[in-house]
């Protein structure tokens, strides 16, 4: 009786956990956290099968015979489940925000667990976990529809738009899911995008926002159009802190067709040179890329809205991007966006082939 209530109450626990990252945009962060912890329980297991005796091929099959579908059941439904959650995990890490050992070491690692986690699925145990097999199937639906839907690359309702930056940049946060995108479940950002970059900073954890590749970096208009409003005045936040109480930050709303507006947040303090009811063509410069309101290190919050103020947004519409060799392509989280002036378009990780087209 016992072992059932540590599986509910383990299960419960880690489906809060999962839940409210997926809504707080930190599952990604979450999900590595669960995953080293759930190679070290898997460790655990095997260790308690030696002393316990409960291993040889003997053993596994007089408990899978005992067991019956049973056993194939919850150990494809594990698999698929730790299969998936591979998928997402090499699809979402961030390369551009380590260096070349970094990587490599965090890649092994990443796959290591779901790989490892797979294979112990199968060794079988006398405890089948139906709780955990519940989670397990809800989970799996919930990912494939969330990779379905970040999959998907064409929307009516798509904005097209040049770079804000001159050189490459990285969409840190973008895409139609809430796995790629901390925007998404918010109508009025679900389409928002943060951009930084495509550069490491040597030293990514500096308090100093000058070490940050993106910080006092020009940005341009993305479009032609009408300066409606704007805010420059407030302070560059320190790393490690967030302006609560002004959301955007410093930012510049640009009109650009009937209830649609670009708007371009977290500027540098006082660094805005368009004036409101001024008319900007693409590629005029705007502004220099801050850290004021909320947000953690500095980048680029971009969106297009249907509404001039940000408190009265109710929708945001899909970008995409587009370079002068006439490339389009939908705006989504690890990719490469060209700056407007280049003609060489890269997706996600290929540095090295954007440096060599340099």
């Amino acid at each position: 009786m016992w072992w059932m209530i540590l599986d509910i109450s383990g299960v419960v626990l880690l489906g809060a956990v999962l839940t409210l990252g997926f809504y707080t945009g930190t599952f990604y962060n979450l999900l590595n956290v669960y995953l080293i912890f759930r190679c070290g329980v898997e460790v655990i297991k095997l260790v308690m099968a030696l002393i316990n005796q409960e291993y040889g091929i003997t053993f596994w099959q007089q408990v899978v015979q005992e067991q019956g579908l049973s056993y194939w059941l919850i150990a494809l439904n594990k698999t698929l489940f730790f299969a998936l959650v591979l998928t997402y995990v090499l699809q979402r890490l961030p390369a551009f925000s380590f260096s070349a050992d970094e990587y490599r070491w965090i890649l092994i690692m990443m796959i290591g667990c779901p790989v490892f986690i797979i294979i112990a699925s199968w060794i079988p145990t006398s405890r089948l976990n139906w709780p955990q097999f519940a989670l397990f199937l809800l989970m799996n639906g919930v990912l494939i529809f969330q990779l379905l839907q970040f999959s998907r690359t064409q929307f009516a309702d798509a904005v097209q738009l040049h770079s804000p930056f001159q050189q490459a940049a990285y969409v840190g946060q973008g895409g139609a899911s809430s796995l790629f995108n901390h925007h998404f479940h918010l109508p009025e950002q679900r389409f928002a995008l943060d951009m930084t970059l495509a550069q490491r900073a040597e030293d990514t954890l500096s308090e100093k926002l000058e070490d940050y590749p993106c910080f006092d970096i020009p940005l341009y208009a993305p479009t032609q159009g009408i300066v409606r409003q704007i805010k420059t005045h407030l302070p560059d936040v320190k790393i490690g802190n967030s302006d609560q109480d002004n959301l955007t930050g410093n930012y510049v709303v640009i009109e650009i067709a009937p209830e649609r507006f670009v708007l371009m947040a977290h500027l540098k303090q006082n660094s805005v040179v368009v004036a409101e009811g001024q008319s900007v063509k693409q590629g005029e410069l705007i502004a220099h890329c801050g850290n004021s309101g909320n947000t953690t290190e500095p980048h680029l919050h971009l969106q297009v809205q249907n509404a001039l103020d940000w408190e009265k947004v109710t929708q945001t519409f899909p970008i995409e991007f587009y370079n002068e060799s006439g490339q389009a392509f939908f705006a989504r989280s690890n990719d490469i966006v060209p700056g407007f002036k280049k003609a060489t378009f890269v997706r996600r990780y290929d540095l090295e082939a954007w440096a060599a087209a340099e």
